[in-house]
C-alpha cells in the first residue's frame, strides 16, 4: 500500500453522504477530531494510524476515535482499489463498550454490498467543516 490513500463517502440512494449526515449530529469539536484523523489516515494511509483502524465485521473496519463522545466511523478498503482507498460506509458511537446503533457492522456491510454493484453510490471525501 502506499504512503497516501484516497477516501470516500458512501452515498444513500438519495446521493447524500451518510458518513456526513452522521457527522452533523456529532459536536463541532467532535467534527474537528474526526476531520484531523482522517487527514492522518488518507496522508498516511492505515500505516499511519494503525492502532485506529482494525477489522470487526466481514470487510469492514470500524476507526477508533475519541472525543466528547467515542467515535465509531465503518470503513472498508477498497472496494475498487484495494490498496489505495477506503470508503466510509457508516457512522456509529460507542458507549459501555457496545455500538449505537448495534447493528452498525452489518449496515456498512449492506453499503459495502451495494457500493461494489453501483460505484456511482460515493463520492471524494470532504471535510466536515
Amino acid at each position: 500500500m502506499t504512503d497516501e490513500c484516497k477516501l470516500y463517502d458512501f452515498l444513500s440512494a438519495r446521493g447524500d453522504s451518510l458518513i456526513h449526515e452522521w457527522a452533523d449530529k456529532l459536536s463541532k469539536r467532535d467534527r474537528i477530531i474526526l476531520d484531523e484523523k482522517l487527514d492522518r489516515l488518507e496522508q498516511g494511509g492505515p500505516g499511519a494510524c494503525p492502532q485506529l483502524v482494525g477489522p470487526v465485521y466481514k470487510h469492514i473496519h470500524k476507526f477508533r476515535i475519541k472525543g466528547q463522545v467515542v467515535m465509531r466511523p465503518m470503513l472498508c478498503k477498497g472496494p475498487f482499489d484495494m490498496d489505495n482507498e477506503y470508503t466510509l460506509l457508516f457512522g456509529a458511537i460507542e458507549k459501555d463498550r457496545c455500538l449505537i446503533p448495534e447493528d452498525a457492522e452489518k449496515r456498512a456491510e449492506t453499503n459495502r454490498t451495494t457500493l461494489s454493484a453501483n460505484k456511482k453510490r460515493r463520492r471524494a471525501h470532504e471535510q466536515f467543516e
